[in-house]
């Protein structure tokens, strides 16, 4: 008389393919997301970014500033927006606050529309 063996299911071994190719791809974007590095624009004079400001002020123009500020060899991204207010430590652009001497260029932002594809 012969024994049979009951079916030993694998449980999760078995799905592990399922997900594993989502989740490789998931990783390679964000390896590729964080070894993004942002480079330096050109370092502006006081009197250069004071016109720049006052101009955007002025007419009420979106602006892009991009501060000394370095993280991991990286730029912190660029603060756009428009001037909300200022006092005499920094400026108000949209919701973050940004020291008159941590501005490094700025210049004024031009929004890309849906249909300028290039």
């Amino acid at each position: 008389m012969s024994t049979l063996h009951p079916y030993q299911d694998r449980k999760k071994l078995k799905w592990m393919g399922f997900y594993l190719s989502e989740h490789t791809k998931t990783l390679a974007e964000i390896e590729q997301e964080e070894s993004y590095v942002i480079e330096p624009k050109p370092e502006m004079t006081p009197e250069e970014i004071n016109a720049v400001l006052t101009e955007a002020r002025l007419k009420n123009k979106s602006i892009e500033i991009q501060t000394n500020e370095i993280v991991d060899d990286s730029f912190l991204p660029d603060v756009v927006g428009n001037i909300n207010g200022y006092n005499d430590l920094g400026l108000y652009v949209g919701h973050d606050f940004v020291a008159y001497e941590s501005i490094r260029n700025v210049d004024f932002h031009e929004d890309k529309k849906w249909f300028d594809v290039k």
